[in-house]
């Protein structure tokens, strides 16, 4: 059973994470001794010939079998005939889940780091729709032959 769980691990971190959501991680140790991870995305055109169905199934996949072999370890601390087995199964998981998140969310972040930019972005445009008129909506902009944007309002100006 660990060798179909290690099986599992290095199909899904070299095989189905490259294809399926465009990312791939692994470790090395270089000369001195010291352990490099290496997290990438393919980006740019690469990054479009993947389909968002199949992306989306990817991650949903790999946060449900996290949950699950969580569920199977509990249920295991019960009768701990299989707790090893258990264990196994969700720390190669969890490592795999940790590995995708880096890739997708960028490796010099912190995790806390991009969490936290994104609720500051969220209140920014809070604050913002709240500024410009509260609606919430933005306002259409058109462009002029000069190439500056013009508000509806400046519009109806410039036509006769």
């Amino acid at each position: 059973v660990i060798i179909f769980l290690s099986m599992d691990f290095w199909t899904v971190k070299n095989i189905t994470g490259r294809l399926l959501a465009g990312l791939r991680w692994w470790n090395y140790v270089d000369d001195t001794g010291e352990s490099h991870w290496i997290f990438e995305a393919k980006k740019g055109v690469q990054k479009n010939a993947i389909s968002a169905l199949e992306s989306n199934i990817f991650w949903l996949s790999l946060i449900f079998t996290v949950l699950l072999w969580i569920i199977f370890t509990i249920t295991t601390l019960f009768s701990p005939t299989y707790i090893l087995i258990t264990g196994v199964a969700l720390v190669l998981n969890i490592a795999n889940l940790y590995g995708f998140i880096r890739c997708k969310f960028g490796s010099n972040e912190k995790l806390s780091d991009v969490a936290g930019s994104y609720i500051r972005g969220q209140m920014f445009k809070t604050v913002l729709s709240n500024v410009s008129g509260g609606s919430g909506q933005q306002q259409s902009t058109t462009t002029s032959s000069s190439g500056q944007q013009q508000s509806p309002q400046n519009e109806t100006m410039l036509r006769p």
